[in-house]
């Protein structure tokens, strides 16, 4: 079964082709069924909406795939770059501390104190939730290539314009990686809600008809002869 379904939905699905093929294999249940208003019509439409829900069950599934793929390739490009990143901040915090100008546009100037009570530069950790440190960065990487002192400072200590740019670019990428997975978790989600909606619907309609197929099945058992019994 399509691993876009919940359990729920699953046996929801498989009961809808059940009725399906209990009206093609018993003519008297098809019949009766007609009586009770399920005509050529209303079976092509039960049967659309199954068609449909699964279909969006297996968009869903597609969409979990991209979404964990977008989002193995945000991680592992981050995990690639960020030694990157933190050699540059590490090197810019010894050469630019004391500058307080300098320490403001790089978004270096804020202190905090660690455990041990001695101040430390405030900057991103690894850790810290992503879209905090996209943004920090971007600054970062702004002020470490368009301030001319810094850059020239940069280039004196081996942090070439070239290798600069070259950290700048990694970080474009990255923010293009992450845009493409908020793409695809929000497109997950509204494959989710979709998927949800039409099973919805197949329930509402499923539910009526078994319960019109219940009184045929019903009515046909009554109409039945009783079983002949041979003495022996």
């Amino acid at each position: 079964m399509n691993s876009g379904l919940t359990q729920k939905q699953q046996i929801l699905y498989q009961e809808a082709q059940d009725l399906f093929d209990q009206i093609r294999s018993k003519p008297w249940l098809a019949e009766g069924m007609r009586d009770q208003g399920y005509d050529d019509n209303a079976w092509t439409h039960g049967k659309t909406l199954a068609s449909t829900a699964f279909n969006l069950a297996r968009a869903r599934a597609d969409a979990t795939a991209t979404q964990l793929g977008a989002t193995d390739a945000f991680k592992a490009l981050f995990d690639d770059s960020w030694p990157h990143f933190q050699l540059l901040m590490q090197t810019c915090t010894t050469l630019c501390q004391g500058n307080a100008e300098w320490m403001d546009l790089l978004g270096l100037h804020e202190a905090r104190l660690n455990g041990n009570g001695t101040s430390q530069i405030g900057k991103p950790q690894k850790n810290d939730a992503f879209a905090g440190k996209l943004i920090w960065l971007d600054r970062f990487y702004n002020a470490t290539q368009n301030h001319p002192e810094i850059a020239a400072l940069l280039a004196e200590n081996n942090f070439s314009p070239e290798r600069v740019a070259n950290d700048a670019a990694r970080l474009v990428a990255l923010n293009e990686a992450n845009r493409r997975q908020d793409e695809a978790i929000a497109a997950k989600k509204q494959a989710v809600k979709d998927r949800n909606a039409a099973f919805r619907q197949l329930r509402i309609w499923l539910r009526r008809a078994q319960r019109h197929a219940a009184v045929v099945k019903k009515k046909h058992a009554k109409n039945q002869p009783a079983p002949v019994t041979v003495p022996i």
